[in-house]
């Protein structure tokens, strides 16, 4: 039996060659958690350790796993935990090409807590620009949504309305969250929750629709083809506020691809060889 695993700054999902149930673990990320961050977090999730046992190979692809330095890392961890199992570890962004782009050329783009983008040419992939993370990139991710909101609902200018429906944990409790607390990326990103059970207000329609911009700016329109292959989508924040992505690529003028959520919910499994 094999498995595949597409791990995101929130959330691991872990699907099976024997056609069982997916399994989920907290997100691994190895740029944001220490080793030991992460060996924690695994050793909590014994279901999936024993199912992975009864496996040969895991192909793992994951969030903050672009460097060989960040793959080793991780699969030193997971030679710690299960010796006997072969594992294969890749960048999320390759399984995401893999099931959205197949043989095609094309851009695929993930936005869910983290942001990340490249454009693959038929044989090989290249990206237009670097992803920087939670503190310095991010664009067009939960993360970088919901610390524009936080920022802007402490300044108070977001509408009157809108600041009493969303009313958000103290300052100094937010502050303590994210920057003195575990995983601020995830904190920052789940206010992107609250806004969208109001996401066709305009102040939260313009909030979203600019970070999907300076997302495309980044990584998308520095392309000199930018406006002749389609650009593919998976990630929460992609499935969710989709309605207002698309508003934005049309904006641009830009070929709209396959938008998911989660690029294993299309891939069989079957793509992957034992």
């Amino acid at each position: 039996m094999i498995a595949i695993a597409d791990c995101g700054g929130t959330k691991c999902e872990f699907k099976f060659s024997d056609n069982s149930e997916n399994l989920f673990t907290k997100g691994i990320n190895p740029n944001i958690h220490s080793t030991e961050e992460i060996i924690q977090t695994l050793n909590k999730e014994q279901n999936v350790l024993e199912k992975l046992r009864l496996c040969t190979h895991l192909y793992y692809f994951g969030a903050g796993c672009s460097t060989n330095l960040q793959k080793n890392t991780v699969q030193q961890i997971w030679h710690q935990l299960l010796p006997s199992l072969v594992v294969d570890v890749k960048h999320d962004l390759e399984l995401a090409q893999i099931a959205l782009c197949k043989n095609t050329k094309g851009f695929v783009c993930i936005l869910g807590t983290g942001s990340n983008a490249l454009f693959y040419d038929g044989i090989s992939s290249f990206s237009t620009s670097p992803s920087l993370g939670f503190i310095l990139g991010d664009e067009g991710s939960g993360a970088h949504i919901g610390k524009k909101f936080i920022r802007d609902y402490f300044y108070k200018e977001i509408p009157n309305t809108l600041y009493q429906k969303l009313a958000l944990p103290n300052l100094e409790n937010t502050i303590e969250q994210v920057y003195k607390k575990g995983k601020p990326n995830e904190y920052v990103a789940s206010f992107t929750k609250k806004l969208f059970e109001h996401r066709n207000e305009t102040y939260v329609a313009q909030l979203i629709q600019g970070c999907f911009q300076e997302f495309l700016n980044v990584f998308i329109l520095k392309h000199k083809n930018s406006k002749d292959y389609p650009i593919h989508f998976t990630g929460s924040i992609a499935f969710h506020f989709q309605e207002h992505l698309l508003t934005v690529l049309h904006t641009n003028g830009l070929k709209v691809g396959t938008i998911c959520k989660n690029p294993l919910e299309i891939l069989g499994i079957e793509n992957f060889n034992n």
